[in-house]
């Protein structure tokens, strides 16, 4: 008699070279878009914080001259060191514990500036890029607006009738801001 043959179902040992690139291929689909949405997601968080950081600024300007009606130091006078020593600016805007020059989140200088005895310019140095440059600029003149908030210039075209600032109206190459504020 002959014995029954044994039949053993056959077993793949492992992916072919073409099932493995395809898994590969959808996992970097999905780290690619994963990677896009976050990096839309922490540029919009740098830009709310560095308009967050020009009111802060502001206000606290505004706090360290209380009872005074007006600057004491010629206009163009750069007190941004004062105000770096009086603490005005947040801690954040400082790449590390020794940096003495506050930055927005995109690495670019602030500085102030007295304009006039009774007003004060926060300025961003240029190297923004150009579309935070709009955003920081139409929500920072938008409705809500500090109003105490008289003038923004971008790259040498100012902007006095700040209600009007629209998308439109931002030069292309948009890459510095100086806000001018009145102290009281």
């Amino acid at each position: 008699m002959r014995a029954p043959a044994l039949s053993m179902p056959l077993r793949r040992q492992a992916f072919t070279l073409i099932e493995a690139a395809i898994v590969l291929g959808i996992i970097g689909l999905v780290l690619s878009g994963i990677w896009a949405a976050t990096s839309v997601v922490r540029r919009e968080a740098s830009t709310q914080n560095s308009i967050q950081h020009i009111a802060v600024i502001a206000q606290n300007i505004r706090k360290l001259y209380s009872g005074r009606s007006a600057f004491t130091s010629a206009p163009g006078t750069d007190i941004t060191q004062m105000l770096v020593n009086a603490g005005s600016f947040p801690r954040e805007m400082f790449e590390d514990p020794t940096s003495v020059i506050p930055r927005t989140d995109f690495g670019t200088p602030v500085r102030v500036l007295i304009s006039t005895s009774t007003q004060f310019q926060i300025v961003l140095d240029p190297n923004l890029p150009a579309d935070v440059c709009g955003t920081i600029l139409t929500k920072t003149t938008g409705v809500g607006r500090d109003p105490g908030l008289v003038e923004a210039i971008v790259d040498g075209v100012a902007f006095n009738d700040l209600s009007a600032i629209g998308v439109s109206s931002i030069p292309a190459n948009c890459s510095g801001i100086t806000f001018t504020f009145n102290l009281n």
